[in-house]
């Protein structure tokens, strides 16, 4: 058997070895070529297709033993596919079909981990195994790129009739070598970290999707689990005025076809490549296949949408190419999220035909494909309604953000789950530990929470008739009140306690002083522990506690299992994971934060909070009282509390390590902005810039649906404009890119309305209030019906006019206010409130 010749000079392959690269991507590289074995045209297998991974252990690594080892049951490969799959620049036909794009892949992946690679590889039929050593010292020290394969017993590696390719790395790099951790840092993530990576990159090829068969990836024995995004089912939807949206948008549309060189990637015109006439010529579809969707919850940064070439998840969790509009100037926006830093709009994309670059980590973005597919996928235009053509915009990414980019109304209204709290009008967000939970199981596959039936019980649960607060008994179904211990229709027991006396166990109410049952006693005989302050009071015949003074069996209101029982959870004000960045650059230890809302008061004593702090568990619980004082009447922010108590948490914990400078800088009132800047910046709106941007976010709300419900008075409005007002709303439409000549076809569609003044709005309102209520801007009824007299009807329309005319004017003052006071601020943020609360979205 001839040397394999695996020019050029040796040292380019060696500086190869130094490209930047992550250990997960280069073991990724040795995946993907066992994929495309496994993908050979005309290959087949008696069972699955799969790929089995071994690594070292640590302290292999550090004795310089061990291998990582990739195997594959694909064909296996003769002498000359084996030279070509070891040589430097290769990249052989069909690179459309292939994940192993360009032969360097291999090459430096290998160098990457190790200085030896071994290649073992047998055919079906073939009587020996080939192996193929590759030692990059070796090759240095002989100055030439030549390796002698060798023919070896193949019954070590393959039983008969079977076939694969092992690729085998070990002599790991001296110290010194820019790559001598490489392959630890490998193996420090673990098995089941490294097996969910694959499983989230390899997610569609383990599934099946797609044209290719489904393969099977093992690391140390335990298969690969594919990842699957939590998402509503596609007959799930919102509506939104007249328009119904679903949550699921599959697609699968070819954009374009071109005729292509399979090895060269040169476009060609006509039959043959302009390079080597001998070389393969074949159309290339532009194909663009997938699906976008909403997410059953939002998240921080577990949002974007997925792109996927032949089976590989390229880019996770893409958001630039899809939620950021970059005009004609080059200034960027960001488009979604809306009102916060959550989002819940996912997806998964194929994109086959567009080219990567040679690590694998991005598209390349300068490709006519590339830009093909995401004007498909998310249109021309900017997501935002009033942008020039995003009426137009029918694209996938954009039907999806219409009935989805926010999440305001819990229930039904933007399809989320909440809770509807007794005596409360308005569902709050859920728990974010229910999300965790319900995740939890979707993940186990359990029915009702891998499909979305459970999920859709709490959306359906946050949409029903306020409850106002009775307690039904669940034997008669008679209305109690919350507190009662005793069923008024039937005499069950609503809130009980077992007996004290062992011999009895009884279940009696829960204030009883003595059993009905036994006639024992409830109160503690001895030395007895005071339920309010805990002290232990001798002798046992005392009546009062001698440290604080209540009665004996007196119960303390604020104990964490009676606030527990009744309180309820405020997912808005939790958070799973917190963690904020310290002053001297490292990140806090990660705690559980989690808040609920109870009434803190008990025999004159009325607290803002209560808290308890949980450190084996590293939880911190809050307890709040929304309606005291500090709240109501002091107007302290729900927030601000929350956060200081996080900050305290936070502080306790870190105050000792913290040194020199950075001590000063550590103080309560710091963390606490940390805190309210990362997690409730949104919701704060603090700063006279942050208010005016929401105020022009509702304006440009406003527009859109004047634009889209008053087209019949389009031509009065357009007429009733002053010049001062036309020129605004003409500058408005130049900044926009909208194209002035236009403005008959404005003005006929009402589209004009989009981009008036402000002062426009204002003027209109008051022209034409009723065109404004009833569902049209704001949820409030104007025609009231009932038979109440025509003067009682004038009075209501005149209260509800004044008072969204009086907010209107507060915004529009605040946005054209240059250096507001503290005073206006709030005055503009309570009618931004106003505004925004009953608006239909």
């Amino acid at each position: 058997m001839k040397p394999f010749d695996l020019t050029p000079d040796p040292r380019v392959l060696l500086a190869l070895t130094h490209t930047a690269m992550k250990p997960i991507d280069a073991l990724c590289e040795l995946v993907d070529n066992a994929i495309d074995s496994l993908w050979t045209p005309g290959f087949e297998t008696n069972g699955s297709r799969e790929i089995n991974i071994d690594l070292p252990t640590i302290g292999e690594l550090n004795s310089g033993t061990g291998a990582i080892r990739v195997a594959d049951n694909g064909p296996g490969m003769g002498a000359e596919s084996a030279e070509k799959a070891l040589t430097a620049g290769y990249s052989g036909k069909n690179a459309y079909d292939r994940l192993g794009m360009f032969g360097m892949g291999l090459n430096i992946a290998t160098g990457k981990f190790a200085r030896a690679t071994r290649l073992i590889t047998a055919t079906k039929n073939a009587e020996a195994a080939i192996l193929v050593n590759v030692d990059l010292w070796q090759l240095m020290r002989q100055k030439h790129y030549q390796v002698q394969p060798e023919e070896i017993d193949r019954s070590g590696y393959f039983r008969k009739g079977e076939s694969g390719t092992i690729i085998e790395l070990s002599e790991w790099w001296d110290a010194g070598s820019v790559n001598r951790d490489f392959p630890k840092k490998l193996v420090q993530l673990g098995p089941g970290k490294i097996r969910e990576a694959l499983g989230r990159r390899y997610a569609t090829l383990l599934r099946g999707d797609g044209p290719n068969p489904a393969i099977k990836i093992f690391v140390k024995g335990e298969s690969c689990t594919p990842f699957e995004h939590c998402v509503w089912g596609k007959d799930r939807f919102v509506t939104k005025g007249s328009s119904r949206y679903h949550a699921l948008k599959p697609f699968n549309e070819v954009l374009w076809t071109q005729t292509r060189c399979i090895e060269c990637d040169q476009p060609v015109e006509g039959s043959v490549c302009p390079e080597d006439e001998t070389h393969e010529v074949r159309p290339v579809e532009e194909r663009v296949r997938g699906w976008i969707g909403v997410q059953r919850y939002d998240d921080l940064s577990h949002f974007g949408v997925d792109l996927i070439r032949n089976g590989r998840a390229i880019r996770i969790l893409e958001k630039a190419a899809f939620f950021t509009f970059t005009n004609e100037a080059g200034e960027e926006s960001v488009d979604y999220p809306v009102d916060s830093t959550y989002g819940r709009i996912v997806g998964e994309v194929h994109l086959d035909h567009v080219r990567v670059d040679f690590a694998k980590q991005d598209f390349n973005r300068t490709t006519p494909e590339w830009q093909r597919a995401v004007e498909y996928l998310r249109g021309k235009s900017s997501l935002k309604a009033r942008s020039q053509g995003a009426d137009e915009n029918h694209s996938p990414v954009m039907e999806i953000f219409r009935g989805y980019r926010r999440v305001r109304e819990f229930g039904f209204g933007d399809m989320y789950m909440g809770v509807r709290e007794p005596n409360e009008e308005k569902a709050s967000r859920i728990g974010r530990d229910v999300e965790e939970e319900f995740y939890k199981k979707f993940l186990d596959r359990e029915d009702g929470y891998y499909d979305d039936a459970k999920w859709w019980e709490k959306v359906e649960e946050a949409s029903a008739p306020p409850d106002m607060g009775a307690e039904e008994c669940p034997e008669c179904q008679y209305q109690n009140h919350p507190s009662a211990e005793v069923c008024g229709g039937c005499g069950a027991l609503l809130l009980s306690k077992k007996c004290a006396n062992p011999d009895c166990g009884k279940e009696i109410p829960r204030s009883a002083q003595a059993c009905d049952h036994c006639g024992k006693s409830q109160i503690p005989e001895g030395p007895w522990k005071c339920g309010v302050c805990g002290h232990k009071n001798n002798p046992p015949d005392a009546e009062e506690c001698r440290k604080c003074g209540k009665p004996k069996g007196a119960v303390n209101s604020f104990a964490k299992e009676i606030l527990l029982a009744n309180s309820s959870a405020d997912g808005s004000l939790s958070e799973q994971r917190l963690e904020i960045l310290l002053p001297d650059g490292s990140k806090s230890e990660v705690f559980r934060l989690e808040t609920r809302i109870a009434k803190l008061r008990s025999e004159g004593i009325s607290l803002p909070s209560v808290v308890f702090t949980d450190m084996s568990e590293r939880k911190l619980l809050v307890f709040l009282d929304k309606e005291h004082p500090m709240f109501s009447s002091l107007q302290l922010r729900l927030e601000h509390a929350v956060a200081a108590e996080a900050a305290a948490f936070i502080r306790s914990e870190t105050a000792g390590i913290m040194s020199g400078a950075y001590r000063d800088q550590h103080n309560l009132l710091s963390l606490q902005g940390k805190v309210l800047d990362k997690y409730w910046r949104a919701q704060l709106l603090d700063s006279p810039q942050e208010i005016q941007q929401s105020i022009r976010a509702l304006l440009e709300d406003v527009c859109a649906k004047m634009a889209e419900t008053m087209n019949d008075i389009a031509e009065d409005v357009f007429n009733n404009m002053s010049s001062h007002e036309k020129a605004a709303m003409v500058r408005n439409m130049e900044e926009a890119g909208v194209d002035i000549s236009q403005m008959d076809k404005l003005k006929e569609s009402g589209n004009f309305m989009l981009y008036v003044p402000p002062e426009t709005v204002i003027s209109v309102f008051r022209e034409y209030p009723e065109r404004f209520f009833d569902r049209k801007v704001w949820m409030p009824p104007w025609n009231i019906p009932g038979g109440l007299p025509e003067e009682n009807v004038r009075d209501v329309q005149k209260r509800i006019k004044d008072s969204y005319l009086n907010s209107l004017e507060d915004v529009v003052r605040f946005l054209r206010s240059r250096n507001p006071q503290q005073v206006f601020s709030r005055r503009a943020k309570l009618s931004l409130q106003v505004l925004r609360r009953e608006m239909v979205d």
